[in-house]
């Protein structure tokens, strides 16, 4: 499914600096609550997508916005970026140098069509890995950079996302107006739910993915819309941020229609040095 990433607010869940709790009314924070100018100016909107500035020309979004297969993987020669979160908003038509999709992704989406629930077991590899690190040639200096978190969260953690999804149920309306909300990381086995395509693969799941509960799991939360696809997760450092996932996939109780569009669980694509696969170390080949 092209998911997008999830934007959650659980009962009790942290404040972070910054941060405006809203009320708590599930169809309007299924995108979160709309960020302020400049208040997330690193995070821009990428072929329809979510992406992060996490260098001078690198960006992280989700491998499903780019390459989905079946059949070889080939880059695009340009990319527009539109950074909405700046002072002076501005759309960027940039010259690609590579798109680095995770081997994961690549080898089994050669094989399949990748729109199904993509990290999960209908395809040979549970928890592949849905991350795209987007180099490019031009400076895009009005946009600020993040680093990267390499460092694993535990149960808890507070943390928080942004993106330019829809506001309600799946394929409802509200694209293009960046939304956040704050929440904590939630255990891996709230995956096994009822009708999940992770029962019995959630050990592997969860090595390379940071799980998060939707609105159908719990009424205060938050969910991911299409367009939060490759959102940031994001973790405080003092008074800055940096990202630690990214939004890669969601799960339904039962067929997305029945359950009114709403997911029960949001996955993000983890990046730290302690992931299953070394993601990690995998950004950090070409990250500048």
């Amino acid at each position: 499914m092209n998911a997008a990433l999830a934007i959650l607010a659980l009962a009790g869940s942290l404040v972070l600096p910054g941060l405006v709790p809203s009320a708590i009314a599930a169809p309007e924070l299924i995108g979160g609550e709309l960020a302020q100018p400049e208040q997330f100016p690193f995070v821009v909107n990428i072929r329809g997508c979510t992406a992060t500035k996490i260098a001078d020309h690198e960006f992280l979004t989700a491998a499903h916005c780019f390459y989905s297969g079946p059949g070889d993987w080939q880059a695009p020669k340009m990319v527009s970026i539109d950074a909405t979160e700046i002072a002076a908003p501005k759309q960027y038509l940039l010259t690609v140098k590579e798109v680095r999709l995770h081997p994961t992704w690549i080898e089994n989406c050669r094989k399949h069509e990748c729109t199904g629930n993509e990290t999960g077991s209908r395809f040979d590899e549970p928890g592949k890995v849905d991350l795209a690190h987007v180099i490019v040639v031009e400076d895009t200096l009005e946009i600020p950079s993040i680093p990267v978190d390499f460092e694993p969260l535990g149960a808890g953690a507070a943390v928080t996302f942004a993106g330019y999804g829809c506001t309600g149920a799946i394929a409802g309306p509200g694209y293009g107006k960046l939304r956040f909300a704050a929440n904590r990381i939630a255990i891996p086995e709230i995956l096994d739910h009822r009708k999940s395509l992770y029962r019995g693969i959630i050990e592997e799941t969860a090595g390379s993915y940071w799980v998060t509960p939707g609105t159908a799991m719990d009424k205060s939360a938050p969910a991911l819309c299409p367009g939060d696809s490759g959102g940031p997760l994001l973790v405080r450092d003092g008074t800055s941020w940096k990202i630690a996932g990214i939004a890669a996939d969601y799960t339904f109780k039962g067929k997305y229609e029945r359950a009114g569009g709403v997911p029960m669980t949001n996955l993000h694509t983890r990046l730290d040095d302690e992931s299953r696969h070394g993601i990690g170390a995998w950004i950090r080949e070409f990250h500048r």
